[in-house]
């Protein structure tokens, strides 16, 4: 998913930055959060596994953090309700043996990403929420 996705982001929003052509501060600013995210990831990832732990409680509390300052700057509360559920599947790891870390990581993914995502992209839709 990674080799895939991250590249076409990339190309995504830049061909997006083509077409923008007045500069915005909550456009910029997103960008670097989610840069931050990526490169916090980058980081993270080896790191606990060079040291025998499961990556995945770590992915969360970063990807809840870039998920609750993204619905901070949105001002889209199904966001922040997002990331903290996506923090309660990183709190509930601790709970959990390694092996099942990945499945609390796709329910956080659902739960935190996509539902609020869809949310969003509805009222983008239908003219409740202005594009930043």
């Amino acid at each position: 998913m990674v080799v895939i996705g991250v590249p076409a982001a990339f190309i995504r929003e830049w061909r997006r930055d083509k077409q923008v052509h007045a500069p915005n501060i909550f456009h910029r600013m997103y960008g670097l959060i989610w840069l931050g995210f990526g490169i916090s990831i980058a980081l993270s990832i080896p790191l606990a596994v060079r040291n025998g732990l499961s990556p995945v409680p770590f992915i969360l509390v970063l990807m809840g953090f870039a998920t609750f300052m993204s619905g901070i700057i949105l001002n889209f509360n199904p966001l922040i309700f997002g990331a903290a559920t996506i923090w309660a599947g990183a709190l509930w790891c601790l709970f959990l043996s390694p092996e099942q870390h990945l499945l609390v990581q796709a329910a956080a993914a659902v739960f935190g990403y996509l539902l609020p995502g869809y949310l969003l992209n509805h009222q983008m839709q239908n003219g409740h929420v202005s594009r930043p």
